[in-house]
């Protein structure tokens, strides 16, 4: 409960901004989560649902800790998580959560491709180039990357073009070092 000075909405308008500022100062802001009511929301998904649950867990668990919202949905059988950035997937792994988890962020470097096949994490891709990337990078580790292709259904934002969609996956499947999980 905020205990400082009032900042209703006509007290804001005739502060300037700075003053306003000043009145928060010190006023430090938490947010605390209560695990076990996340447990009851993900009980009540399942009841309505035997579809497996990929916990979306980008930005830091949107402010909540990324390790230990991870690492609580894993403990209840959550098997995948959806991260925005590699640093956030590779924290992860180093936390020693073993769920599958998917990067959104694109990848440029072939350091940043190694990353992602060596700590066993599922990469988005929606273009040729970091599929190639992705498969090379996993022939030189001996190993298989794993992909979930994104699709743009009409927002033109990011994504394979929905009517190409078809084309790129079997283009995908026919790289040595690469596997098609799903797509989005």
């Amino acid at each position: 409960m905020f205990e400082g000075p009032k900042l209703g909405m006509e007290q804001d308008k005739r502060l300037p901004p700075s003053e306003i500022l000043g009145l928060v100062e010190g006023y430090s802001t938490w947010i605390e989560v209560d695990l076990e009511a996340l447990g009851h929301n993900l009980e009540e998904l399942r009841r309505h649902t035997s579809t497996p649950i990929m916990a979306v867990v980008k930005n830091n668990a949107y402010g909540h800790g990324l390790v230990p919202v991870a690492r609580y949905l894993e403990s209840k059988g959550v098997g995948w998580c959806m991260v925005a950035k590699l640093g956030e997937a590779l924290a992860l792994r180093k936390a020693g959560i073993g769920m599958g988890i998917l990067n959104m962020d694109p990848l440029f470097t072939h350091r940043q491709h190694r990353a992602v096949v060596e700590n066993g994490i599922t990469q988005t891709v929606y273009d040729w180039s970091t599929a190639t990337s992705l498969d090379r990078a996993a022939a030189e580790a001996g190993s298989t990357a794993r992909v979930f292709v994104k699709v743009d259904t009409g927002l033109n934002r990011v994504g394979v073009r929905h009517t190409e969609a078809a084309r790129f996956v079997e283009r995908l499947m026919g790289l040595g070092n690469l596997e098609v999980q799903g797509l989005f």
